[in-house]
């Protein structure tokens, strides 16, 4: 950078200045890469800054993380449901609350019980039947047997007559046709998708060979290869015919 009047004397940035190039004439950064701060940028933000980031002065652009205040975040407060000494650090929650800084709820959790370690805790020691989840707050699958899955992942052991696919429990003993199902009376897609009906039990009379037709109504559904070939098969007609 030049200064003086007649720009003749140049300036070396400090290397934190934004981009390395824009500082004033007496050396001081008039930016500072995120981060830093400073006349020169060669202090570091507060670490209770929100995402780490900070202004020239020093000030969190972004607020404070949880359990901080001041402009520089440089004040520990005593978060809403924590117990905490006389210096804020938070020593155990009160009651019905868990986890770090207390900001979870344990009414989610089976018989709302908190969990054992409570301040430390990010998800409840156990679900009440028919939930899954950290909190408990994801409904497990239907017909999974005594109506519990695993709380983690939802997967589960299944009634008799069903298996676990595709996240849920389907019907093992299908009608013939159907390829996947709910019941023995309701079928979720057919074999081939060349039958239709609530079992698969019809069909696809009005399909050609390589067709397939939907499940609701046995309507011939075409396929962008059959659609192209229609079309080109339409384009040799019209020029067989005025030509």
């Amino acid at each position: 950078m030049e200064t003086g009047t007649t720009c003749s004397t140049k300036t070396d940035c400090p290397d934190n200045c934004s981009n390395n190039i824009v500082c004033f004439s007496s050396g001081k950064c008039e930016t500072c890469t995120d981060g830093l701060y400073g006349d020169y940028c060669d202090m570091t933000c507060s670490r209770n800054c929100m995402y780490g980031y900070c202004n020239q002065d020093g000030s969190c652009t972004a607020g404070c993380k949880d359990g901080f205040n001041g402009s520089m975040c440089e004040i520990k407060i005593c978060p809403p449901n924590c117990i905490c000494d006389t210096n804020n650090n938070c020593l155990g929650c009160n009651r019905n609350h868990f986890g770090p800084f207390c900001y979870l709820t344990c009414s989610s959790c089976k018989d709302n019980v908190c969990p054992v370690d409570s301040l430390n805790a990010e998800k409840c020691d156990e679900c009440a039947g028919g939930t899954y989840g950290n909190l408990c707050n994801k409904r497990c699958p239907e017909n999974c047997l005594n109506n519990s899955c695993d709380q983690e992942s939802g997967t589960c052991t299944c009634e008799n007559e069903y298996k676990f696919q595709d996240g849920t429990c389907v019907h093992s003993i299908c009608p013939p046709n159907c390829s996947t199902c709910t019941s023995s009376s309701n079928c979720i897609s057919c074999v081939d998708e060349y039958y239709h009906g609530d079992i698969c039990e019809l069909e696809c009379s009005n399909c050609r060979s390589g067709m397939t037709c939907r499940k609701s109504d046995g309507t011939v559904r075409i396929n962008v290869q059959t659609w192209l070939l229609l079309w080109y098969s339409l384009q040799w007609w019209m020029c067989y015919m005025y030509t």
